[in-house]
């Protein structure tokens, strides 16, 4: 009877716990339908919701998803806090470098929109480092994608900001030399 009843109660937590990750799967498919078709406030409630149950790896994702919603609502510190203060210290936590940089590459975005522009630059640079060294080609041209976008609004600073500069050019493989000589003769050029 001992071992019927501890059978039963394996198959019903086994069922339980199946039950319980469609749930949360169902769950995270609602709140990305509600942010893709743009009820933002919706698919934050969902996503805050799932998060505690949710392993690290999804929590990141899923923070990242949250910055992006608060973002797109204008609520930038909103934003910034669950980059900054969530979602970095579980990558760092984690270990993974590539969400890491993600996470960086997103603090970036944020901090160009809010014109930290130091801030902005730091993370930006942070997040190339660390995607170039994962040797993934993905992470390395999303972070350089994120950078770009800071420099596209330095352009007219690149002689006097030639690490950040150098940073993307030598991430996407291209020597120390040439870029000095883009430099010399383009539109880093002192006027």
């Amino acid at each position: 009877m001992k071992i019927f009843f501890a059978f039963y109660l394996c198959v019903a937590l086994a069922i339980n716990t199946t039950t319980l990750a469609a749930a949360e799967q169902n769950l995270l498919f609602q709140a990305q339908r509600a942010f893709d078709h743009g009820k933002f406030s919706d698919a934050i409630v969902r996503w805050e919701k799932i998060l505690p149950k949710l392993s690290p790896r999804q929590q990141i994702n899923v923070l990242l998803n949250l910055a992006t919603a608060y973002q797109s609502l204008g609520m930038t510190d909103n934003s910034l806090a669950i980059l900054k203060n969530q979602a970095l210290p579980v990558a760092q936590k984690t270990g993974d470098k590539i969400r890491e940089s993600l996470v960086l590459a997103h603090l970036s975005d944020v901090y160009l929109l809010t014109r930290y522009l130091d801030n902005a630059k730091n993370s930006a640079q942070k997040s190339v480092a660390l995607a170039c060294a994962s040797q993934s080609p993905l992470a390395c041209a999303t972070a350089l994608n994120y950078c770009a976008n800071l420099l596209s609004t330095q352009l007219k600073n690149l002689s006097t900001e030639p690490v950040l500069f150098r940073t993307i050019c030598g991430c996407a493989g291209v020597s120390c030399q040439a870029v000095d000589k883009y430099c010399a003769n383009s539109i880093c050029a002192t006027p």
